[in-house]
């Protein structure tokens, strides 16, 4: 090997500093996005009544900042604090004049209703929260292509699908990864195509240092601070998002963000624009579309647990979404108002901050966080009474001999029917002209999911949707006597798909 006269060590000192210099040339940050919004945290800084209030007072203020500041921008993370400010019957101008920020740019719209626990919820309940938004857009001529969520550490695997199916373009998070590593990609924050099963693909820009990252930096120096840092991680994109948000803040923290870095910013090789996340995306996906990376799979499920600190009210949340999902458009005709009612409560329960708790240390008095519960459970508890309501109103008059089943989807299902056992007899079904008899069955408790103490299963053939059954009376038993003890009610009720 020729030598080159160099020392070894300055030799490889040297090669490291170009490598160093190539990383950061290659990450060059030239313009940062700050991107203002108030954190929606329903019933976490306090009841779901006092936070609905707080938004009703934000929206009506907000106007004004952002009149008396022109190059102000603000973004509506989630549409239900905005939805609040709305059904206060604000006068119809001030609704235009939102919309009219709107169209220029300076306003911008998520699609989502909150942030969801998508692992929890079903396909039904996640497109159900995109649906309000939009509407709304539609209604005002508005044009809605991101969604945000934050706060949560993941999401599930068909959320680009659902968000593809609303013509979603940009999915934006801040999410919650202070506990565990739920997202595994390199990097502080990652702009990728993410795929869902069906094969859509949305555009995502993640950031790990969550939606407050920007709420901390309170003067230009730190700001600095906090680019140069990231240039030295090996960013590798000349611009870059900062979300600066807090819990229920209101535009609070984009006001600091906005007089204190914005106009006091003075570095003449990078440039500090307030905008939002649309505008943002839009600039990435010009730059870096054609490059970015897809990914697909699941990384939901870090904190879809604490749904079961109200285990009754989370599994009548999934019997209720389950039944919604496969009879909607039956549920719609028999009354659209009420059904509309039912999806308010399944999104508002899927919603991340819907859960049963102890409450965050010194965020709620006892009391406050007794009322926030009471709140959670009642839109599980009423969603399920509006389902049965519903479910009453699709069952047309039935003959005296008649009853009515309604399944969410063809299938055999388990049927109790509450009636007198009569021994060695068993109650007969008909169906179609078909007959089925039936197995007696006692028991000692009931509750909300056993409510009968006694009468016969079934074992049924059944349609989705109203199946009437004709009641053909009793008949002797003349088959084998049915052991209890080595068949179970559980192992019946798995014993088909869909039972």
């Amino acid at each position: 090997m020729k030598s080159t006269g160099m020392d070894p060590f300055k030799r490889i000192a040297a090669i490291l500093g170009v490598s160093l210099l190539a990383v950061i040339s290659l990450g060059k940050i030239e313009k940062v996005y700050l991107i203002p919004f108030s954190h929606q945290d329903i019933g976490f800084t306090g009841t779901q009544l006092e936070v609905e209030r707080y938004y009703i007072e934000m929206y009506n203020d907000l106007l004004d900042f952002m009149d008396s500041f022109p190059d102000f921008r603000f973004t509506v993370e989630t549409f239900w604090q905005f939805d609040c400010w709305l059904r206060s019957n604000p006068e119809s101008d001030l609704v235009e004049r939102y919309s009219a920020y709107a169209r220029e740019g300076r306003l911008d719209f998520g699609a989502a209703y909150g942030s969801m626990h998508t692992g929890f919820t079903n396909d039904y309940v996640i497109s159900k929260s995109l649906e309000i938004a939009l509407s709304f857009a539609e209604e005002n001529g508005l044009e809605i292509s991101t969604c945000l969520m934050n706060d949560v550490p993941g999401y599930t695997a068909d959320l680009p699908d659902i968000l593809a199916e609303k013509e979603i373009d940009y999915f934006v998070s801040g999410i919650n990864d202070a506990y565990a590593e739920a997202l595994g990609l390199e990097g502080s924050h990652n702009l990728f195509y993410w795929e869902g099963p069906l094969g859509n693909r949305v555009l995502c820009w993640v950031s790990k240092g969550s939606y407050a990252e920007g709420y901390w930096i309170k003067s230009p120096s730190l700001l600095q601070n906090y680019l140069n840092n990231l240039e030295l991680s090996g960013y590798p994109y000349s611009e870059v998002a900062i979300m600066v948000a807090f819990d229920n803040a209101g535009y609070f923290p984009g006001a600091v963000a906005y007089l204190d870095l914005y106009s006091n910013w003075n570095d003449q090789e990078v440039e500090l624009i307030v905008s939002t996340p649309s505008e943002f995306m839009r600039i990435m996906e010009e730059k870096y579309g054609e490059t970015a990376r897809v990914y697909k799979g699941d990384w939901s499920g870090w904190w879809e647990v604490v749904k079961t600190g109200g285990p009754f009210s989370a599994g009548a949340f999934r019997r209720v979404q389950e039944f919604a999902k496969e009879l909607d458009e039956d549920l719609e005709r028999t009354d659209a108002r009420l059904k509309s009612s039912l999806d308010i409560n399944l999104i508002f329960y899927g919603e991340h901050t819907s859960a049963v708790t102890a409450g965050w240390p010194g965020k709620l008095t006892l009391e406050q966080n007794i009322t926030s519960n009471a709140s959670v459970v009642e839109l599980s508890t009423k969603a399920y009474s509006q389902l049965e309501m519903l479910l009453r109103e699709m069952a047309d008059e039935l003959l005296p001999q008649e009853i009515c089943v309604i399944a969410p989807g063809e299938g055999q299902y388990y049927v109790e029917i509450p009636a007198d056992i009569r021994k060695g007899e068993d109650l007969c079904l008909k169906i179609g002209g078909e007959l089925f008899a039936g197995t007696p069955f006692l028991r000692e408790f009931t509750d909300h999911w056993n409510t009968y103490s006694e009468g016969y299963c079934f074992l049924l053939p059944l349609n989705r949707g109203v199946n009437v059954v004709e009641v053909a009376g009793y008949g002797t038993n003349t088959e084998e006597e049915f052991d209890v003890d080595k068949h179970t009610l559980l192992e019946w009720k798995e014993s088909e798909k869909g039972s």
